[in-house]
């Protein structure tokens, strides 16, 4: 935390968050200043105005079920904004609780945010996560939000920021037939839902084990964490993540390690047939929306965790033979043939806007500012 005595200049646009700033900004409109409000580590301005702004808001909206602490944050970041009196707050990650408050409570101001993945219902964002403009990867936020009771007031289906960014594109150039993209859930404690994701995870891996034993197929692994960062190593199961491929795994399967600032999984889509994980990554949807076969392994007894899913990209039945065939007639199937099967649902789950995501997003943010502004 870093407490700054002095406030920023006013700019037009805030951007909530410095992650992946260096991708956002391509979509901000050119003209407009912009201040980032940091979040990691936060940064608090102090004020005359501020303060004052703070104080009487905490009087105003103080709840004892919200706390102290809580209601003095919100209170400081929503006098913060009102402040700047920007023409828009914009972030891209999406479900930051506090931004979602602001969303939900400042209507003077428009609160813009692009998807920056997959929002699932045991994530805890139900009842708080509001957006007023969202650029949702598709139509499928709009059918599966409100019974999570997630508020969006505006949506705008854009597809995927990230994939947009990095040009993923379907080539035939294709180097493994299998990509399995690692699960692993890290150092983040041992929750129900890290227990039960983790269990899928490994009946997964002991029978993708089994199937490509016995089949000639070249299957790579990407990690999910990189070497030796926070969350390589699980205290609970007492392993980091090579340790536990290579115990379930033949050598003969390539393990790959991530590389966040390259984004190499996104080559690796490109150059893989099917695209296979044992939770609801986010991944699998940015390929499977450029036509790529997916499948999504989630074996666990509450249907809390696959919901979302179409019965075409699931599989929850862990019987081996089930899963064998199941996996002999996605890789069997033309590509060609797979993509006409898919293509609806593909555009439901990850939409494509004309001309590209990153022009219409930009275009629909400075539409969004005008047409505030005229107000």
């Amino acid at each position: 935390m870093k407490i700054l005595s002095s406030k920023p200049l006013k700019s037009d646009i805030l951007v909530f968050d410095e992650i992946n700033y260096e991708y956002l900004k391509k979509v901000l409109p050119s003209g407009y200043s912009i201040t980032i409000i940091k979040q990691r580590p936060q940064e608090f301005f102090i004020s005359r105005e501020i303060l004052k702004g703070l104080v009487h808001i905490f009087i105003k909206r103080f709840s004892i079920k919200e706390g102290i602490k809580k209601s003095l944050k919100r209170s400081y970041y929503e006098s913060l904004i009102l402040s700047f009196e920007p023409k828009a707050v914009v972030t891209i990650i999406d479900n930051n609780q506090i931004f979602n408050y602001l969303s939900k409570t400042i209507k003077s101001i428009p609160f813009i945010a692009i998807q920056n993945g997959l929002r699932h219902p045991f994530e805890g964002s139900s009842g708080t996560f509001h957006v007023q403009h969202y650029f949702s990867f598709g139509e499928n936020e709009k059918k599966y939000f409100p019974k999570q009771n997630m508020e969006v007031e505006n949506y705008y289906p854009a597809g995927s920021f990230i994939n947009s960014i990095f040009s993923i594109k379907n080539t035939e150039d294709e180097k493994f037939d299998i990509l399995i993209v690692s699960c692993w859930r890290g150092n983040i404690g041992y929750g129900k839902d890290v227990k039960d994701s983790m269990n899928s995870m490994k009946i997964f891996d002991d029978l993708m084990s089994k199937y490509i034993s016995k089949r000639n197929l070249k299957v790579a692994v990407i990690l999910r964490n990189e070497r030796e960062g926070e969350h390589w190593y699980i205290p609970e199961i007492k392993m980091n993540e090579e340790q536990y491929f290579k115990n379930i795994y033949p050598k003969n399967i390539e393990i790959i390690d991530v590389d966040f600032k390259k984004k190499n999984i996104y080559d690796l889509i490109n150059k893989s047939d099917l695209i296979i994980s044992s939770f609801g990554t986010t991944t699998l949807l940015e390929a499977y929306g450029i036509g790529k076969k997916i499948l999504y392994t989630i074996f666990c007894d509450d249907e809390i965790y696959h919901e979302i899913f179409d019965p075409s990209i699931k599989c929850i039945n862990p019987e081996s033979k089930y899963f064998d065939n199941k996996l002999d007639e996605i890789i069997s199937i033309d590509k060609d043939q797979y993509h006409r099967e898919h293509k609806k649902n593909m555009e439901f789950y990850m939409n494509q806007p004309k001309p590209d995501t990153l022009k219409y997003i930009k275009s629909k943010i400075n539409e969004i500012i005008s047409k505030h502004s005229k107000n």
